[in-house]
């Protein structure tokens, strides 16, 4: 049994062979430490870590249109089923208007009210 804790024997095969590899942990986390400070011999490359900053969305009284989740709550209901109704997946509604900026999507205000003037049920079914 090794004296200094940070080494360990590591048997490799069956007990009857007497195979063992001696691990000094304290080389390996030296080793470690080597290559994330900056150590010129070290073989590895560090990784950028600048974070992209975006720019803030402007308040919603301030701009024309709304983003999935804001439609969401002007229609009363999720944001999946905003999804659905601009796909036109529900029979008998016309699609929900809305503009898409590669993966964005965005529904203008003025299309939204339009949208639920021409949807609108009209009284109660007597």
């Amino acid at each position: 049994m090794p004296e200094d804790p940070s080494t360990t024997i590591l048997r490799l095969g069956s007990e009857d062979e007497s195979k063992s590899m001696l691990i000094n942990f304290e080389s390996i986390e030296n080793t470690m430490n080597s290559e994330a400070h900056g150590d010129p011999m070290a073989k590895t490359t560090e990784l950028s870590t600048r974070s992209r900053t975006r720019r803030p969305i402007p308040p919603l009284g301030a701009r024309d249109w709304m983003t999935p989740s804001e439609t969401a709550l002007l229609l009363g209901c999720s944001v999946a089923t905003v999804h659905r109704l601009r796909r036109g997946l529900f029979p008998g509604t016309e699609p929900l208007p809305f503009q898409q900026y590669g993966r964005k999507v965005i529904f203008r205000k003025v299309s939204i009210a339009g949208w639920q003037e021409r949807n609108e049920k009209g009284g109660l079914a007597a």
